[in-house]
Parts: C-alpha cells; sequence; structure tokens
C-alpha cells in the first residue's frame, strides 16, 4: 500500500522528535543552579565591579557633554568623576546625618506603634466577646508571638543605615575604579567591536545597541527618579510628616526598583504620619503618593521609554525578586539594567533565543531575524520568510507527485 504524495511529504517534512531532550533540561537546570550560587557566591567581587559599571553609564551623559565644549578626554574624564564624587558625598553626608537622627527615634515609635495595636486588639476582644457565637481567641497573644518590639529596636541598633553605608563605602572604592576606567574606554568601544568581528568573534553589536539602550533608561529611571522625590518631600511637608527629606531621599533611591519600589517607599511616611497625627493625616500622605506614582509611573515614565526596552511585566517583578535573592537589596535596584544585558545574551544564543522572545512583551520586532556573520542560519518571520517556505513545500508536493 502506497501513501498519496501529500501524506509522503508531509511525513519527510515533520520535524523528528529529538532524542536526550530530558537531560538536556535537567543539565540545563544544573547550570543554572551553579551561575546562581557562583554569582551569590562571588557577589563581594562583582558587585563593586557591576555598581562601578552602574555609575559609569549614568556619567556618561555628563562625559559627553563636557566634551563637546572642546574639553579634552583626560579632563572631561576628571571633572565627571569629581562630580559624581561630589555628589554622592552630599547623598551620604546629609541623608546619613537624617539618618541617624531617625534611628535614635525609632524605639519611641515602635513602642507607639505596639500600643495603638494593643489597643485596637483589645477594642476588638470586647466587641467580639459582646456577640453571641463568639469563640474564645487570645489575639494578643497570637500578636506578642508575631511582633517583639523589643526584637526591631535592637536589630535597628545592631544593622543601622549607617552602618551597612559605612560598610558599603569600604567596598567603594573598586566601583569607583571600575567607573574611570570605563569612562576612559567608553570612545574605543565601537572600534573594539570591529575588531572582534573581523577576528572572527561573537557579534557584539547587540551589545553596543544594549549598552545605548542601558543609558537611555538610566537617564530616564534617574530624571523621574528625582521628580518623584522632590514630589514625595513636598506631600510629606504638607502633612507635617517628620524627616521629609529622608522620606524624599528614599522615594527616590527605591523609584529605581521596578513594580514595587514605590510601594515599599510609601510604607515608612504613612505609618509616621499615623503615629504623629490621626488616620486622615496617614490617608492623605497615602492619596499623595498613590497621585504621584500613578502620574509618573503609569503614564511619564512609559511615554518615555516607549516599548524599545521589551520586557514583560510579569519578568521585571520575577527580576526583581531573583537579582534580590542573589545580590540583596542593590541587586533590586540593578534588576532592570541586568535583565536587559541577560536578554541580550539570549538573544544572541541561537539555542535560547527562544527564551528572550518569552521575556518579550510579544511584539513583532522580536521575532526579527537577529545580527550574526554572513551565511548564518536567520529565523522566520511570519509575513516575510513564510511565502518562502510555503513555496518550498508546494515544490516539495510537486516533485512527490511526479
Amino acid at each position: 500500500m502506497t501513501l498519496p504524495p501529500i501524506m509522503t511529504t508531509a511525513a519527510v517534512l515533520a520535524p523528528k522528535p529529538k532524542r536526550g531532550d530530558g537531560f538536556k533540561v535537567i543539565l540545563g537546570l544544573a547550570c543554572i543552579v551553579v551561575v546562581v550560587a557562583g554569582l551569590r557566591a562571588a557577589s563581594d567581587f562583582l558587585l563593586p565591579a557591576v555598581v562601578g559599571f552602574f555609575l559609569a553609564f549614568l556619567s556618561l551623559p555628563i562625559l559627553k557633554w563636557l566634551q563637546d565644549r572642546g574639553l579634552p578626554r583626560w579632563l572631561a574624564v576628571l571633572m565627571t568623576v569629581v562630580f559624581d564624587v561630589f555628589v554622592l558625598s552630599v547623598f551620604v553626608l546629609i541623608g546619613g546625618g537624617i539618618v541617624s537622627s531617625f534611628e535614635e527615634q525609632v524605639p519611641e515609635y515602635v513602642k507607639e506603634l505596639d500600643q495603638r495595636i494593643v489597643d485596637l486588639i483589645r477594642e476588638v476582644e470586647i466587641r467580639l466577646k459582646a456577640g453571641e457565637d463568639f469563640q474564645e481567641v487570645d489575639l494578643l497573644k497570637s500578636y506578642k508571638s508575631l511582633f517583639d518590639p523589643l526584637q526591631i529596636i535592637t536589630l535597628v541598633r545592631e544593622t543601622g543605615v549607617i552602618q551597612r553605608a559605612a560598610t558599603f563605602l569600604t567596598k567603594s572604592f573598586f566601583a569607583l575604579v571600575v567607573m574611570i576606567f570605563v569612562l576612559t574606554e567608553a570612545d574605543r568601544y565601537s572600534v573594539k567591536v570591529a575588531e572582534v568581528m573581523r577576528a572572527n568573534g561573537p557579534d557584539l553589536r547587540r551589545f553596543q545597541r544594549a549598552s545605548l539602550d542601558i543609558q537611555r533608561y538610566l537617564a530616564i529611571k534617574t530624571g523621574v527618579s528625582l521628580v518623584t522625590g522632590l514630589l514625595a518631600w513636598v506631600v510629606c511637608l504638607i502633612f507635617g510628616v517628620k524627616f521629609a527629606f529622608l522620606w524624599g531621599l528614599v522615594a527616590f533611591l527605591f523609584n529605581y526598583v521596578p513594580a514595587i519600589g514605590s510601594v515599599l517607599a510609601a510604607v515608612p511616611p504613612v505609618l509616621l504620619a499615623l503615629l504623629q497625627g490621626n488616620m486622615w493625616f496617614a490617608v492623605g500622605v497615602l492619596i499623595g503618593y498613590l497621585i504621584i506614582n500613578m502620574t509618573l509611573g503609569n503614564f511619564v515614565e512609559p511615554m518615555l521609554l516607549g516599548e524599545r526596552f521589551g520586557i514583560s511585566t510579569l519578568v521585571v517583578i520575577l527580576s526583581v525578586l531573583f537579582w534580590g535573592f542573589v545580590w540583596g537589596p542593590i541587586g533590586m535596584f540593578l534588576a532592570m539594567p541586568l535583565t536587559m544585558v541577560v536578554k541580550v545574551m539570549l538573544d544572541n544564543t541561537p539555542d535560547l533565543r527562544w527564551l528572550s522572545v518569552m521575556m518579550g512583551k510579544g511584539t513583532v520586532d522580536e521575532l526579527e531575524v537577529p545580527l550574526g556573520p554572513p551565511g548564518s542560519a536567520s529565523i522566520p518571520v511570519p509575513g516575510k520568510d513564510l511565502p518562502v517556505q510555503e513555496d518550498r513545500e508546494e515544490k516539495a508536493v510537486s516533485a512527490a507527485g511526479r
């Protein structure tokens, strides 16, 4: 019995099942575990280097502006570094002083919050006992088992922000050195990319484009964060929240954390407003933060960033959790740039490019043919390569019929 020509052709063109796919999956997962463990183990070395690159990308517009004014390269780099050190020093000195004053009053605020919660629980228990179907539940004991003010006060004193900042500043010298060398060699990167391709190396043009995207993202994010911090400072001043400058600084820094940073930044001033005044003060601060975050986060920032960065919201949230697990708070601040670099690396790997597509927003641009050396295999794009594929199938069917 002979099969029809169309069925024969379909059998020939159908993809054959690959052997060893399960082993490849297990091996890939094992490699991911090893890489993540290595990143965590080498955090003392890698974090200053990554922070140095981060500061260099932030400083590149300043360097370019100085060079456009006719300054020589070495002088422009020197002035850029001096400006960065000055700005960071001002933030550390002013913010450190305010944080130190706030830490001295933390025990008082914690005790006040604990007393208010205890009073609320007692009132709830009185109302429950007035009911007919009341079952005896010791809410106060349950609360005390979850919240111990003495432990929180001890934790704040032993691991204060000042102490953590001092520990980080001891490692910042290496980050400063990395930033200086990145700024010095920034203009040679395009030449190095061309030399690598002439030496039959990998095509790094996507990384060159990614560096420009990261630079643009950081510039826009910094501008939006500055506006967010200023508006948060004004809101705290209007409602009389203590340490208003500190909460503006916190809003500025936490706005770098995608998705959840602005929400976390609103929690301390709302609680402090509740402790200082009444519930309406806290509601006013909360509404002010919501207006700021919804206006800047949902309208202004997406309008400035556009669709070019192409990372889905779910991936952004997962990346914050992942980099926070790997490198702590600094990893959360750098989650978006690091995820963009990982996406470009996956995009340049033919076997893993499907992961890059999964990380994107599902636009047609993500299915374009990747850059590569002449003669490399290309990925068919719907609407472009598909007619050619259909023409090949028709020729195969006609040949089988003959």
